[in-house]
């Protein structure tokens, strides 16, 4: 019994510190530099991850719509979701054009305390506005 309530406390544990996320980072200086379409507005890198159970029941992700840290039972970490995520902020900056798209996903079992039940999921995509 001690050893259920001990693994139990360390999946809340860790469910408190591996929480979904969601964010966008914006680079805005390039030293003058131009892309060949013109000169670069802003470069974004966007992320979106999440706690999984079984591979693909999602149990917390990052919050692509509101402004919160994260939401419970919504897969939000899809390239899909992460891709709407980047262009929106983008359109909200004023963008009119996006530019070099790379994307990429992975998923991570976490070992402890419950080998192949728990998954780290996460997805990023940068991307250049003109």
């Amino acid at each position: 019994m001690k050893k259920l309530i001990a693994q139990m406390l360390v999946l809340a544990v860790m469910a408190t510190f591996l929480n979904g996320c969601a964010s966008v980072h914006r680079a805005t200086e390039f030293n003058g530099l131009a892309d060949a379409d013109g000169p670069i507005k802003t470069h974004y890198s966007a992320s979106v991850s999440g706690l999984y159970a079984i591979v693909s029941v999602p149990l917390i992700t990052g919050d692509t719509e509101g402004g919160g840290f994260f939401v419970f039972m919504q897969d939000t970490a899809s390239l899909q979701n992460t891709v709407d995520f980047l262009t929106k902020n983008a359109k909200q900056d004023g963008a009119s054009k996006i530019i070099d798209m790379a994307s990429g996903a992975r998923m991570s079992m976490i070992p402890f305390p419950l080998p192949f039940i728990l998954w780290w999921k996460s997805v990023h995509v940068s991307a250049t506005a003109l």
